[in-house]
């Protein structure tokens, strides 16, 4: 069953609009379904969306983001955190993280498949990032983004202090935010999404299409169709043609985070019992994996693995780890959609429970220690935070059964060779490993219980900004994004809450009474008269002014009941002016205490309405989402229809072509039959007329001998005698 899916409707801030998710889908769909049915859900319903949304809540994100490319200066500002510092490539990134560019940076990430590139001058924040929401606030500068896939469920929105854009399409996209002219341009050129403003205003942005957008209402400044791509757009283009080529691609799938970096760090192969494997090139004699980098406390896991090698985030956070002889080697397993992100796939060796101390002692004075090592392909990853079986067994859907026959019990790598071991100290604070790790003796790795974490917590927040992560970091005191900052350690003077020895104010201090006027004095306030100056005591007046007469000499019993009468209606004018004080104090907290409960009802009242309208456009927004999902399949229906008319189109006119290349074939031959047999017919004929000329040429020689045989060539004649029988001309006998 699918996570409770969450759809959002806009809420804007004061920097960038954000939005609300914390009603559940299946719940605004049942509310919408009972009202237009004028019934209610059953409580059983109800029951089984709040079980799913608890288990959701339970579980930590199965996906982060990773910074894997930037070049000039970039910042990062994690959760809690209220400085900037330094970007780290392999850190993960989670919701609540920021990064910012300056003026000649600019950025990659990697969320799962999705590509995220920063141009110069851009502030980015994950404003939520899990498994199906991945809303993104852009305060300004430029965000390109290539989506390769969205999964059914998965939401990808961008925010910016005018509107917002969710992507709806798989395809390539760019958002420009200009603060200060107020105008967001939202580019599509390829895919397609959704544009909402405040007011429940909502934008069809196809694809090549760009619009300019002002203030917070879909307000158009300009539109066009076709998107001109500048030196930026032609720098992403050449990043998604070198992650298109991607090698690692065949092996393992996209939604793995870091996979680009292995091509150019290791080869693959393929192993009989394993599948696919691959061999990161390392030349330390010493290395394995988990040993260099450090330990950083990442919300909501934990305990992080921060791999210091370009190609260490992916082998660290997915599948497992092996030895092929004497070579380590990765090993991703199955392939699998949808990947689930670990903080760190090893074990732990030592720790305490029921009473029971495992601990290790490290270093020639036997320190405490805390030493891990990695899990081995058929030894499942077992949380050490809070997580649900679901989500366990997701986690290690990637796990290939082992096949090592003959191994000893328990772990595989648990000895001295792939054990690293570190001082708890440095472990707290986040100190990188350098080489300078500890070894483990195996009577104490026996000794010590794996699969246990440290019982151990980052070292207390300094200005907000000081995480574990290594002292060859900067610690920042809030500078500006992109910046250069002084080196500060850890241990200064300052204290835990932000402020200097001797400084006792609260960091918000202001003079005043404590409200939000809190520079106006408690009685400026409009209807209410300011105090008088307190009188010193009349008493001691009428004491002193009695002794200074009597010391003159000058004081009759008159006099003093005078001044004891001025004294007295001094007293009652006293008394009456602190009794009206009093009512007027009275009035004063009435008054106040009205103006609480007027603000406490204005309050409740903007709420209501605030949830009604937020309510009312998660309405509007899942029927517009459903009509355009409804339009989109019909759309498809009549594609495909058109597509199979056209394939029977195509396929009649091809039998049709057939038939008629055919016949044509067919009369061809009969054709080619005929002038064959007029041709053997006037060879025939040819034939004939030659043997008549060869008879008659024959006839004819044998004419001419028997005419050159009967002495001429006209032969004799028979009806005329020979001249030598006949006799001459004149009658004269012939010659004998």
């Amino acid at each position: 069953m699918h996570r409770a899916r969450r759809i959002t409707a806009t809420r804007f801030s004061s920097i960038a609009p954000g939005f609300r998710r914390t009603v559940p889908w299946t719940v605004l769909a049942a509310l919408a379904l009972a009202g237009a049915a004028g019934r209610l859900a059953t409580p059983a319903n109800a029951q089984v969306v709040v079980g799913t949304q608890q288990q959701a809540e339970v579980d930590p994100p199965g996906r982060v983001a990773r910074l894997n490319h930037f070049d000039g200066n970039v910042s990062q500002q994690n959760t809690g955190d209220t400085g900037w510092e330094r970007a780290q490539i392999n850190y993960p990134l989670t919701a609540g993280d920021r990064l910012a560019t300056d003026a000649s940076g600019r950025a990659e990430l990697h969320l799962g498949s999705t590509a995220l590139r920063l141009g110069a001058g851009t502030q980015m924040e994950f404003a939520q990032l899990d498994d199906d929401r991945a809303f993104l606030t852009v305060m300004q500068g430029t965000l390109s983004l290539r989506v390769r896939q969205l999964f059914q469920g998965q939401h990808l929105e961008v925010n910016t202090p005018n509107l917002a854009f969710s992507i709806t399409q798989p395809g390539e996209y760019r958002v420009d935010v200009d603060p200060g002219g107020g105008i967001t341009r939202v580019a599509s050129f390829e895919g397609g999404g959704v544009a909402y403003g405040e007011g429940g205003q909502t934008l069809m942005v196809g694809s090549p299409q760009q619009i300019r957008f002002t203030g917070r209402n879909l307000v158009q400044v300009s539109a066009g169709n076709g998107v001109a791509r500048d030196a930026f757009d032609q720098w992403t283009l050449a990043r998604d043609r070198q992650e298109d080529q991607s090698q690692s691609a065949q092996f393992v799938s996209r939604e793995v985070v870091g996979y680009q970096q292995l091509d150019a760090y290791g080869s693959w192969s393929t192993d009989p019992a394993l599948g696919a494997v691959w061999y990161p090139r390392v030349t330390v004699a010493d290395w394995a994996p988990y040993r260099y980098g450090h330990w950083a406390w990442v919300a909501p896991w934990g305990w992080t693995w921060v791999d210091d090698a370009p190609w260490g985030f992916a082998p660290s956070h997915y599948g497992r780890w092996t030895q092929v002889g004497p070579r380590w080697a990765w090993v991703p397993g199955p392939r699998v959609a949808r990947p689930y992100y670990a903080p760190a796939l090893v074990a732990f060796v030592g720790g305490s429970s029921g009473g029971v101390n495992w601990s290790l002692s490290i270093g020639g004075a036997r320190q405490p220690g805390v030493a891990w090592f990695p899990l081995a392909p058929g030894e499942a990853y077992r949380p050490y935070y809070r997580a649900s079986n679901t989500y366990i067994t997701q986690i290690n859907r990637t796990v290939i059964v082992n096949n090592n026959r003959g191994a000893p019990p328990g772990y595989r790598f648990q000895r001295p060779d792939s054990v690293t071991a570190w001082g708890a100290d440095d472990f707290r604070r986040g100190r990188p490993i350098r080489g300078d790790f500890h070894r483990v003796a195996q009577a104490d790795l026996d000794r010590g219980r794996p699969g246990v974490i440290p019982d151990l917590q980052p070292p207390p927040r300094i200005d907000g900004n000081a995480r574990p992560g290594g002292n060859d970091r900067p610690w920042n005191t809030g500078s500006r994004p992109g910046g250069q900052n002084p080196q500060r350690p850890p241990d200064d003077d300052r204290r835990a809450d932000n402020r200097r020895p001797g400084d006792d104010r609260r960091p918000d201090y202001r003079p005043g009474d404590g409200r939000p006027d809190g520079n106006r004095g408690p009685d400026d306030r409009p209807g209410f008269p300011r105090p008088q100056q307190q009188a010193p005591d009349l008493a001691e007046q009428q004491r002193r002014q009695i002794e200074r007469m009597e010391s003159r000499g000058s004081l009759t019993m008159e006099q003093r009941q005078q001044i004891q009468q001025q004294h007295d209606q001094q007293r009652r004018a006293l008394a009456e002016q602190q009794q009206q004080q009093l009512q007027n104090g009275v009035q004063r907290q009435q008054w106040e205490q009205q103006q609480r409960v007027q603000r406490q009802q204005d309050d409740q009242r903007e709420r209501v309405e605030r949830q009604q309208r937020e309510m009312q456009d998660r309405v509007r927004r899942q029927q517009f989402e459903q009509q355009e999902r409804v339009r989109q399949q019909q759309m498809n229906m009549q594609q495909q229809m058109q597509q199979q008319q056209q394939r029977d189109r195509q396929v009649q006119l091809e039998q049709q072509r057939g038939a008629f290349e055919q016949q044509q074939r067919q009369q061809e031959q009969q054709r080619q039959a005929q002038r064959e047999q007029a041709m053997q017919q006037e060879r025939a004929a040819r034939q004939q007329q030659e043997n008549v000329r060869r008879q008659e040429a024959q006839r004819q020689r044998e004419v001419q001998q028997q005419q050159v045989q009967r002495g001429g060539p006209e032969g004799p004649r028979p009806d005329r005698p020979r001249r030598e029988d006949r006799g001459g001309d004149d009658g004269r006998p012939g010659r004998g």
